[in-house]
C-alpha cells in the first residue's frame, strides 16, 4: 500500500468517527483507552486503534525516509509532531479533498481567513 492509500485510510478513519466535525461517541471502541488530541483551532480528534495503526505506518515512513533523522530526533517525538500535523489538517479541512465528509469541498483558504 502506497504512503498515499494509508493517509486516505486514516482520514478515512477520522472521518468516520467525526462525521460533522465532532466526535461521534457511539463509533468509538468502549473497550480501549482512546489517544485524543487537541488541534489548533480547539476541536478534539480520537484517534482508533485502526487510525493508530495507519498513523504509525506514515510516521514510520516518514521518519525512516528522512536521511539522518533518527540521529536527532527520537520516534516518539516524531511520532508526536506526525500527529499533531494530521490532528490540525484534518480539524481545519485540509484534508476534505481527500475526504468523505464533504461531497461539495473546497481547497482550503491559504489567506487564513474563512470561506464563504
Amino acid at each position: 500500500m502506497t504512503l498515499v492509500d494509508t493517509l486516505k485510510n486514516l482520514i478515512l478513519e477520522l472521518d468516520r468517527v467525526h462525521p460533522n466535525g465532532g466526535v461521534d461517541f457511539a463509533k468509538l471502541d468502549k473497550k480501549v483507552l482512546w489517544t485524543v488530541r487537541a488541534a489548533e483551532t480547539g476541536e478534539e480528534r480520537y484517534f482508533t486503534h485502526a487510525a493508530l495503526k495507519e498513523l504509525l505506518v506514515i510516521t514510520d515512513t516518514l521518519y525512516r525516509g528522512t536521511n539522518g533523522l533518527s540521529q536527532r530526533v527520537l520516534l516518539e517525538e516524531y511520532s508526536t509532531v506526525v500527529q499533531q500535523a494530521v490532528v490540525d489538517c484534518h480539524a481545519s479541512g485540509e484534508f476534505d479533498l481527500l475526504s468523505t465528509r464533504s461531497k461539495n469541498a473546497r481547497p482550503p483558504s491559504r489567506t487564513g481567513s474563512p470561506q464563504r
